[in-house]
């Protein structure tokens, strides 16, 4: 009889102990066994290094920071053009002496103001999302999440080097422990790579193009009106008269050029819409999208590779009688 790799095959049940034989058969030949335990050992020794070095921390670090200041930034540019938007859709230009009209291009923007408040909502939630990473980056920094980590990948290493199978309970706990030390620092690190490569050009348009339209925006704001100069003496009412009458033939001469100006805003918010957009897009893939990713790719990789080292240690036993029967024990 010929056994399968893998199996511990015992000859000759019943009879005597001198003449019973015992084979033991492993999945891989002792050269690649020995060669898998000193890769286990070097990777154990190097997340251990890993664990305790603070490079990966300060990368991680840096990089949150800069991607919540930018969060920052755009929630404020958001808020100043939801606010000069909502100032000119109430804008009045005199059309001449004594006559005055509310542009219609005030109801043509109030579609494009409900998106910018939104928009604003979104970010508000983008800069909490990355606040509580920088919270749960934190706390993987501890010590005792170092010690535990430690601790627990030495004895799981341990174990797959005398050819023991790990327990279940400490394949989860190493699980647990890796993706509390490593989760948010690689998350952090692989979206940084993605906006960089994928995201930053479109980030960097979209928002000058808001910036612009702000600054558009607050130019055409209308200005607040003057306090009421108090009552004059009856002999200098007919000059007030004058004066305010020369203000309205200027404000009716300079029309044109202030309906044209209000015409151009209103196309370079309507663009803007487009940007507010790509920007949505860019925020949701950096807080949202691409963290979850990163976090369900790395839990994986480490389940699925707990489990096949698990699967290599775990060598079956099988039992065969003289005469070829399986023995249940």
């Amino acid at each position: 009889f010929k056994p399968k790799s893998g199996k511990t095959v015992s000859i000759g049940r019943g009879l005597p102990a001198r003449r019973r034989k015992c084979v033991h058969y492993f999945h891989m030949k002792p050269s690649y066994r020995r060669l898998a335990r000193g890769l286990v050992i070097l990777l154990v020794v190097s997340v251990t290094l890993l664990t305790w070095t603070p490079r990966l921390d300060q990368s991680a670090d840096q990089t949150l920071d800069t991607s919540l200041s930018r969060a920052f930034i755009t929630f404020a540019t958001a808020r100043g053009l939801n606010a000069a938007v909502s100032a000119v859709q109430g804008t009045e230009v005199s059309l001449g002496v004594g006559a005055s009209a509310t542009l219609s291009v005030g109801e043509v923007l109030d579609p494009v103001n409900d998106l910018v408040e939104q928009f604003a909502d979104l970010m508000l939630l983008a800069t909490v999302s990355l606040g509580i990473q920088q919270v749960l980056l934190s706390m993987g920094q501890h010590a005792f999440v170092k010690l535990f980590l430690t601790a627990v990948l030495v004895l799981w290493g341990s174990l797959y080097v005398v050819a023991r199978a790990a327990p279940r309970w400490l394949s989860g706990l190493l699980i647990l422990a890796l993706m509390a030390r490593f989760a948010i620092p690689l998350a952090a690190i692989g979206n940084d790579v993605v906006f960089r490569v994928f995201l930053e050009e479109n980030y960097m348009a979209s928002e000058s193009a808001i910036g612009s339209a702000v600054a558009n925006a607050e130019i055409l704001s209308p200005e607040p009106q003057p306090p009421a100069a108090p009552d004059e003496p009856d002999e200098q009412g007919w000059i007030e008269e004058l004066k305010g009458l020369h203000r309205q033939l200027q404000q009716g001469l300079d029309v044109g050029a202030r309906l044209q100006r209000l015409e151009d805003l209103r196309q370079d918010v309507e663009e803007t819409a487009e940007h507010v957009v790509n920007l949505i897009v860019v925020f949701l893939l950096q807080t949202l999208i691409m963290p979850l990713v990163i976090l369900w790719a790395l839990y994986m990789f480490v389940k699925g590779l707990l489990i096949s080292a698990g699967r290599r240690t775990n060598s079956g036993t099988l039992t065969v009688t003289s005469t070829g029967e399986k023995d249940p024990s």
